[in-house]
This record gives C-alpha cells, structure tokens and sequence, in this order.
C-alpha cells in the first residue's frame, strides 16, 4: 500500500512489507523502534486511527508492546492481545485527536525490545478536523 490521499484533509500510511518511508513489518523491532510513521502533519486538530497486529514466534512481552508518539512523547499504550507463543494476535486500536501547535510527525513504537521471531504490524490513518 502506501500513502492514501482521500482528500486535502486526509493522510493515511498502512504498513506492509513493502513500504520503506511510510510504514513497514518490522520483523522483532528493537526498543523504540518505529514501526510507522506519518511524517509532516501541519498544525491543527487530527483524529487519529492506529490499527495494531503482532504475528510470528510470541512472548509475553509482545503483549501490548507498541506505543502511539507525537513527536518523540508517548502518548499512550496500543494494547495488542498476544495470547500465546506462535501464530496470530488479537487486533489492537486506538483513536485520539490531538492537537498540533505546528509541523509534527506521529508514530508508532516498540516499547521493548520484541521476541526474536516476531513480526510488528501498524496501520495509522490521521484526519485534519475543521481544515
């Protein structure tokens, strides 16, 4: 996929294994690594929607181990089911609106360093409000 330009007011980064820039599958991200990432947002009111998914070999510490940022600043925990050790997740998301005072990137970080073996999704749609 890729940037998804629905209108001025929209931008939008899914994160495949075949985005660089935008977004990727992070195989077993490091702490703080980011696992997507929209560059640029201007200043404004955006709701913002994380989608999360962690898949591969598991632990305990995949559980709810990505954290929506803007800027550098944790804003709060994408709790992401892991209910064993291999295969399939639960979906986490999340949705706020924040308010940019100017120019400001958004992400979504590792919090931990992830079990070797793991694969870390993230999808983050974002909409300029009253624009």
């Amino acid at each position: 996929m890729g940037a998804i330009n629905v209108s001025p007011a929209v931008v939008g980064v899914s994160a495949t294994s075949a985005l660089t820039g935008g977004g990727a599958v992070v195989a077993a991200p490091a702490l703080g690594a980011a696992i997507a990432t929209i560059n640029g947002l201007t200043a404004g009111t955006w709701e913002v929607e994380v989608t999360t998914f962690v898949g591969g070999t598991t632990a305990a510490v995949d559980a709810s181990n990505m954290q929506f940022r803007v800027g550098a600043t944790g804003s709060g925990t994408i709790i992401t089911p892991v209910p064993g050790t291999t295969g399939a997740t639960g979906v986490g998301t999340f949705k706020t609106r924040i308010n940019l005072t100017g120019t400001s990137n958004i992400s979504v970080n590792a919090i931990a360093a992830a079990t070797a073996g793991s694969n870390y999704y993230a999808s983050i749609v974002a909409r300029k409000i009253g624009f």
